[in-house]
């Protein structure tokens, strides 16, 4: 079993609820593992309208 104790975000990349990525020094772009010694930085967004 897995128990998380605390969570926390760097400010310049999040606040008031939102990533702020389009801003943010790409350095402090989230770097994620796929697989197979696999990874991505997140990127750009993209807006999908809904219909």
């Amino acid at each position: 079993m897995i128990e998380i104790f605390a969570a926390w975000a760097d400010d310049r990349v999040f606040r008031d609820g939102h990533w702020m990525f389009k801003t943010a020094d790409r350095a402090l772009h989230s770097l994620n593992y796929v697989a197979g010694g696999h990874f991505y930085v997140i990127g750009d967004a993209i807006d999908v309208s809904s219909r």
